[in-house]
C-alpha cells in the first residue's frame, strides 16, 4: 500500500492509448501523494547527503508532481477538443459546443497546477547544486529559462478554443438549442473542480 508522497509518484502511469480514465486515476494518485510524507532522505529517489539537497528534492518533487497532473488535465482537455473545425461539423454543433465546454473545464484546471509548479520551480531554483534526478532537474532548468512555458500554452489553447466555440455559438444561434439531453449534461458539469491537495509542511 503507498504511504509516502514517493510511493504515490510511482504508481504513476501512461499507457500509449491513453483514455480519459487513465489521466483521471493518474490525477488522483499524484494528487494523493501531494499531501503524504516523503520518505527517510536515506530511502528518496536520488542520493541525498545534506539537508540543503533533502530541502531542494522535496520542492523539484512538488513542483514534478504539480507539472503532472497540469499535463494530466490538458490531455483530458485535448480529448474533449477539435484541433480543427470544419464546415461539415457544425452538423453537431450542439454536441460540440458541450464538448468544448468540457475541454475549456480541464484547460482552466490545469492553470492551477501550472502555477503551483512554478513557484516550486522558482523555489527550488535557488540551490546552484544539481541532483541525481536528471528528467526533472532538465524541466526545472527549462522553467527557468523559459524553454518550457505553459502557462503560454495553456493560454494558446484556451483562446484557440473560444474562436471555435464562437463559430458554434453563432450557428446554434441560428439554428436552435439545446436538445434536452444537452440539458441534462450541462447540469452535470456543474461540479467543484478539483484543487491541489496541501502538501505537508516542512522545515528548510
Amino acid at each position: 500500500m503507498p504511504r509516502h508522497l514517493e510511493d504515490f509518484y510511482e504508481l504513476y502511469g501512461l499507457p500509449h492509448g491513453y483514455q480519459v480514465q487513465n489521466l483521471k486515476e493518474n490525477i488522483y494518485l499524484l494528487n494523493q501523494g501531494l499531501a503524504r510524507k516523503f520518505r527517510h532522505p536515506s530511502k528518496s529517489l536520488c542520493k541525498i547527503k545534506t539537508q540543503e539537497e533533502f530541502h531542494k528534492y522535496r520542492l523539484l518533487m512538488f513542483m514534478q508532481i504539480h507539472y503532472l497532473i497540469m499535463r494530466s488535465f490538458m490531455r483530458i482537455g485535448s480529448l474533449y477538443d477539435k484541433r480543427l473545425l470544419y464546415q461539415h461539423d457544425l452538423d453537431f454543433a450542439d454536441d460540440l459546443e458541450l464538448s468544448f465546454q468540457i475541454a475549456k473545464s480541464y484547460y482552466k484546471q490545469a492553470f492551477v497546477f501550472e502555477k503551483q509548479s512554478r513557484i516550486y520551480a522558482r523555489q527550488a531554483n535557488q540551490y546552484r547544486f544539481i541532483l541525481d534526478l536528471p528528467s526533472i532537474e532538465s524541466r526545472l532548468f527549462e522553467m527557468k529559462t523559459g524553454k518550457l512555458n505553459f502557462n503560454r500554452i495553456i493560454r494558446r489553447h484556451i483562446s484557440k478554443l473560444e474562436k471555435k466555440q464562437a463559430i458554434i455559438e453563432k450557428f446554434l444561434a441560428k439554428e436552435g438549442r439545446p436538445r434536452p439531453v444537452k440539458k441534462a449534461m450541462l447540469k452535470d458539469l456543474k461540479v467543484a473542480p478539483i484543487a491541489p491537495l496541501s502538501p505537508l509542511k516542512f522545515e528548510n
